[in-house]
């Protein structure tokens, strides 16, 4: 069953990929042809906008997931610091459990995230399929 859900992200993710460089195409052009007010030119500059948009999303995320990651580190230090050794017998279960229990929060965090990114993404990969098929649409109206 893994292997029949992992296809169709692997699908969309190309889609994905092939979209954001249709988009990235129409946004590149547009440094050029900067004060068209025509309706192309207003929906190059919204394609160009949400581009923007997944760029900075994606590098927050990024931050994030970095952020998620020193903190497991440092926690997971605490970790092996706190393993009982032959020679000190003192018992450090509490303090051990309460780092595991924060291992887990981070874990919990970490799915959100993922889950926050993927869900803002297609939202935004939607508005660049719309904004590209109507650009499509005019360019063919217009003979271009």
């Amino acid at each position: 069953m893994n292997n029949h859900s992992r296809k169709p992200a692997r699908k969309n993710s190309r889609f994905s990929e092939t979209l954001e460089e249709k988009a990235r195409g129409v946004a590149a052009g547009l440094m050029e042809r900067r004060k068209d007010k025509s309706l192309t030119g207003i929906i190059e500059r919204e394609i160009a906008l949400t581009i923007e948009q997944i760029d900075r999303l994606r590098g927050l995320h990024g931050d994030l997931r970095k952020n998620l990651l020193r903190l497991e580190t440092y926690i997971d230090t605490d970790l092996l610091r706190l393993k009982p050794r032959p020679h000190n017998h003192t018992n450090r279960h509490a303090e051990r459990e309460k780092l595991k229990g924060k291992l887990l929060k981070i874990e919990e965090e970490r799915r959100r995230l993922a889950m926050e990114e993927e869900e803002k993404l297609q939202n935004l990969h939607g508005r660049l399929l719309s904004l590209l098929q109507k650009l499509g649409q005019l360019r063919i109206e217009n003979g271009r």
